[in-house]
């Protein structure tokens, strides 16, 4: 008979198998909170959609935090020395020396130490990056919302968008597909500066990919076909009143 008590067999890692443990299918994801996806920067006009807004800058993993040292190696930080030696700095910084000749006049009339003085440095290294690198998410954000409304407004456009912008979307691809070999740095101005989500550019574009369609049935004065630049050019849209 089998003994009622028998305690379940554990798993070979010595751990009870668990009925509510998921499957390692089932596992969380391996990114884990704060970590960010690369943001898409296409435009329309390159393959993508309406770029995202941009995300927060990885933490301090200490939260900005020092560690606290320890009292009996906490620096001195008052005595001036004759001559303060020259601070360090991260790597790739180079300070400008015209301020750090300030520096270290206002380092000794605060009679800072050279540990002293080289905690402000770091202090204002610290200040001086971290406001910098919000400034620029700052300034990526805002670009991706410009362009959000962008692509918005060529979408909803009355005459290029709504129920024509597929058709408009690929007449301005093929306009890209047919410049982009002559002007290799067209697609970043496209998308890193966000022109491929500008109703402007999307018009220009579209006409162009139109008049691309309309080039091989151009004739020429000497019998011969033009090519789209002279289409395009030749337009009565382009001619000078």
């Amino acid at each position: 008979m089998a003994n009622e008590n028998q305690q379940p067999q554990s798993s070979p890692s010595g751990q009870s198998p668990s009925a509510n443990q998921p499957p390692p299918s089932a596992q969380p994801s391996a990114v884990q909170p704060g970590q960010n996806a690369a943001p898409e920067t296409k435009s329309l006009v390159t393959g993508g959609d309406t770029p995202p807004a941009n995300q927060q800058p990885k933490s301090d993993p200490q939260g900005g935090q020092n560690k606290q040292p320890d009292p009996a190696e906490e620096p001195v930080l008052t005595g001036a020395p004759e001559k303060y030696s020259d601070f360090k700095f991260e790597e790739g910084f180079q300070a400008h020396q015209p301020m750090m000749e300030d520096f270290t006049g206002l380092a000794r009339k605060l009679n800072l130490s050279q540990d002293g003085a080289q905690e402000v440095v770091d202090f204002g290294h610290k200040l001086v990056r971290q406001t910098l690198e919000r400034k620029a998410a700052a300034d990526v954000e805002a670009m991706a919302a410009k362009r959000t409304n962008w692509a918005k407004e060529t979408k909803e456009h009355a005459e290029y968008g709504g129920i024509n912008f597929e058709k408009n979307l690929q007449l301005a691809i093929k306009a890209r597909e047919y410049i982009s070999p002559k002007s290799p740095s067209l697609i970043d101005f496209l998308d890193k500066e966000g022109a491929g989500d500008n109703v402007n550019t999307f018009i220009i574009l579209a006409e162009f990919g139109k008049l691309l369609g309309e080039a091989k049935f151009v004739k020429g004065q000497a019998g011969g076909q033009k090519d789209a630049a002279s289409v395009f050019y030749d337009h009565p849209t382009s001619q000078t009143k």
